[in-house]
């Protein structure tokens, strides 16, 4: 736990405790709904420091193991790339390369389901051309059934 932090929860207990003696003791509730009230500010506060904190962090251990992931992949070892970016996915929301770029690590090494179902999961987050791209080249690979569902997630999407 950082300086920071100790300091801010300690400033939410004593705005607690300020909060119960005014109240209780003192008989005074408007001055404990202040306290409350300055407590409040600072657990969002806080809460939105740490949440800043973690997004952060993500997306630097996502940019890490995309490099990863594309160094395996310019090694000839796609099936690892698509491991390293498969773990990192467990806990951390994919971002519009890194989803790019499982689809693409997916497809070199012909699973081509798990490359659809990226790119239904993360569809938003991806270029119109390059989904274009993708059903063009199931249809061309004779992957209708690919294709289809991924042009029906698309004509929803629009619809929406």
């Amino acid at each position: 736990m950082t300086h920071s932090s100790r300091v801010t929860l300690a400033a939410l207990f004593a705005c607690e405790v300020a909060a119960a003696m005014l109240v209780g003791a003192a008989g005074k509730p408007l001055a404990g709904t202040a306290f409350v009230a300055a407590a409040l500010a600072l657990g969002f506060r806080w809460m939105g420091t740490l949440r800043k904190q973690a997004q952060a962090a993500q997306q630097a251990r996502l940019a890490i193991a995309r490099a990863e992931a594309q160094g395996e992949a310019a090694s000839g070892r796609a099936a690892c790339g698509v491991e390293i970016l498969e773990r990192v996915r467990v806990d951390t929301p994919l971002d519009g390369p890194s989803a790019r770029l499982l689809i693409e690590l997916y497809a070199s090494c012909d699973e081509l389901s798990g490359a659809v179902e990226i790119a239904l999961e993360h569809l938003p987050l991806l270029d119109p051309a390059d989904v274009r791209n993708m059903i063009a080249s199931l249809e061309a690979w004779n992957e209708r059934q690919h294709a289809a569902a991924l042009a029906f997630a698309v004509t929803i999407q629009r619809a929406i």
